[in-house]
């Protein structure tokens, strides 16, 4: 395998005061990458070093996580967890789990109470906290700003022909008010102030006409392994994301200094405010969420390395699922290997078996050939300031205002929500390294949740299963893996399942990009009436790097410049139509008509689930060998 020169040290600038340096601008390649220890972990896109969690975590802790983060979901919970009266009725369904145990509900109940304690000061709370985690709240956006948005955004819903702006997918279900997909960077067409300068806020209009259009990057560069993963990049488009300063006012205030891609900035300025307001309180989400390094946030709770029969065990009957509670002591128990004070210091605590059991257990270890003394290891805590590491540069953001509508009574489609894939957010070209959606109007809708699930490291052997390995069921998501032209065959990633959250109104979800999630089928709740979920989404791109954004790209839109051009004084109006065609023909090309738009966002889709696909088919394992980096 050819050595990977497009990892290196580098300097990015898209202020404007000087010549576009970007990944794909300015002499810098667009497939060049900060090394691990200069940036954010940016999803399972990311080529160089794809974090998973090592070891894998025990079906025990999971039930564990998946406790806590049901119990945080209930009202007040952070005042009852104190009440031995309320507490005695959750143990009762916590006791129902046939994985919960009385060890495990002691430790579960010691966590809660430390996330009540943190939660009085930041209204979050950090949900499916294993290695990676999602930061959930209920009360960190404020009823007033709900409302505000809610109004808003329906004045904006009004201004727009629903065919517009609906997405083709999934039975016209869901509808982009504010799609990062229409009108972004396309290489080989769209003008880039690539000499300098910048596209103003408030004047962007004097922008028109200026820029250079922008080369289509070299596809094939030297250095790259292969072509899956060049499909995690495009050579053809790029989100553009808005500028975001940190103003001053507070420690965590900001103010957008670019447009908003397909949200006017003078058309939409209350919204725009309310945006600034938004990314202001996912700050400090973000701030938890951000995985960088070898290490993610969360140290694993069940440390074990041989110490249950795996052989008995794994060999036995899927039905075995549904056993009794007198057979759960052969799961690792909390508090084994290390106290719950110790585990929230850090501390690896102790092997449950000796060097022998672990190397008499290859087949189904966290992963063959993982040198234990490493997983072992004090776990390294690290903490996360935007606000301060990044206050000069400021941030950059994609923004997404949409919704899913099961409403249309004719439609038989509309009754229900058949979910989505697994995704993360953008390509690589994109490097996103977090996300938020804040959910501001849900109505008339049952059981939404988001599922999340992460990387982890397990042995070549445990991808020979069968349709009873138990292994496979509790440990490994069923995606089947592909052959290449050669009749190389390549096996999934291995991933663990750590959860699903409820979709309710007024909640915040924030997360890492290195998570992947999606969308669980959901239908209305009452059959007679329409039902809707009505969210923002907020996509950090890691601010180690700077991509091409808005202040770099005059508005693409051609309503935007013909309303500026024939909106003043209703200078539209005077012009016959005859002449209004003619000037709208001699145009043509620039600025971007609403067919050709959706023409590129179509295109644009496509190759996103072409990266999707790549990044289903890429693997841990070639010829047999595990390819992750406890081998190197």
């Amino acid at each position: 395998m050819e050595k990977n020169n497009h990892i290196r040290e580098f300097t990015m600038d898209n202020s404007g005061q000087g010549p576009l340096k970007v990944p794909g601008h300015g002499d810098i390649s667009l497939f060049s990458e900060l090394p691990k220890s200069s940036r954010f972990h940016q999803g399972s896109h990311d080529w160089e070093e794809r974090w998973e969690q090592k070891p894998r975590l025990t079906a025990r802790e999971l039930a564990m996580i998946c406790l806590t983060n049901l119990l945080t979901d209930m009202p007040n919970w952070h005042i009852d967890v104190f009440n031995d009266k309320d507490t005695a009725i959750w143990h009762e369904i916590a006791m129902k789990h046939r994985l919960i145990s009385e060890k495990a509900w002691e430790w579960c109940l010691a966590e809660l109470r430390d996330k009540a304690r943190l939660f009085r000061t930041t209204n979050r709370v950090l949900a499916l906290d294993a290695g990676g985690c999602v930061s959930k709240s209920d009360t960190l956006v404020s009823k007033a700003l709900m409302r505000e948005l809610n109004m808003t955004i329906e004045e904006l819903r009004a201004q727009f022909d629903k065919n517009d702006v609906q997405n083709s997918c999934r039975d016209k279900q869901v509808v982009n008010l504010v799609d990062p997909s229409l009108f972004p960077l396309v290489y080989g067409k769209t003008k880039v102030l690539l000499e300098g300068g910048k596209v103003g806020l408030d004047d962007f209009s004097n922008s028109y006409g200026r820029g250079i259009t922008t080369e289509i990057p070299q596809v094939h560069p030297k250095g790259i392994y292969d072509d899956e993963k060049l499909c995690r990049w495009s050579t053809n488009y790029q989100w553009l994301p808005c500028e975001v300063e940190f103003d001053g006012t507070s420690d965590t205030s900001v103010r957008i200094t670019s447009y908003i891609n397909n949200l006017h900035p003078i058309k939409n300025k209350g919204l725009y405010s309310m945006i600034e307001q938004l990314i202001q309180l996912v700050i400090e989400p973000w701030n938890d969420c951000l995985l960088k390094g070898e290490h993610g946030r969360v140290p694993t709770r069940i440390r074990i390395y041989g110490t249950v029969d795996l052989e008995e065990e794994l060999g036995k009957s899927s039905a075995l699922i549904e056993r009794s509670h007198e057979n759960d002591h052969k799961h690792p128990e909390p508090g084994a290997a290390l106290t719950y004070e110790e585990w929230r210091e850090g501390k690896s605590g102790k092997f449950t078996a000796d060097q022998a059991a672990w190397e008499g257990l290859p087949k189904y270890a966290c992963c063959s050939g993982t040198n234990h003394k490493d997983l072992d290891s004090d776990h390294e805590f690290y903490s996360i300031a935007l606000q301060e590491s990044f206050r000069e540069k400021g941030l950059q953001v994609f923004v997404q205002i949409g919704s899913i509508e099961l409403g249309e009574r004719d439609n038989p489609f509309s009754m229900k929500f058949s979910g989505s894939d697994w995704d993360i957010d953008g390509t690589q070209s994109e490097h996103i390294a977090a996300t938020s959606i804040y959910f501001y109007d849900v109505q008339n809708i049952a059981n939404m949740q988001i599922s999340f699930r992460q990387k982890t490291c397990i042995s070549e052997s445990a991808y020979h299963r069968s349709e009873v390995d138990l292994f496979w069921n509790k440990f490994v998501t069923k995606e089947d893996g592909y052959y290449d032209d050669e009749g190389n065959y390549y096996f999934p990633f291995a991933t663990q399942d750590l959860g699903s959250i409820s979709v309710k109104e007024g909640r915040l979800l924030s997360w890492s990009n290195a998570l992947q999630y999606r969308l669980e089928p959901f239908t209305r709740s009452s059959l007679t009436e329409p039902g809707n979920v009505k969210f923002i989404k907020l996509m950090l791109v890691d601010p180690h790097y700077r991509i091409c954004s808005t202040r770099n790209v005059p508005p693409q839109r051609r309503d935007w410049w013909a309303d500026e051009v024939f909106g003043q004084e209703n200078l539209g109006r005077k012009l016959p139509a005859e002449l209004l065609k003619m000037i709208d023909k001699a145009v043509d090309g620039w600025p971007i008509g609403r067919d050709e738009a959706k023409e590129d966002r179509d295109n644009l889709l496509e190759e996103h689930r072409w990266a999707q696909c790549a990044e289903s088919g890429s693997t841990h394992i070639f010829y047999g060998r595990c390819d992750c980096a406890c081998h190197t």
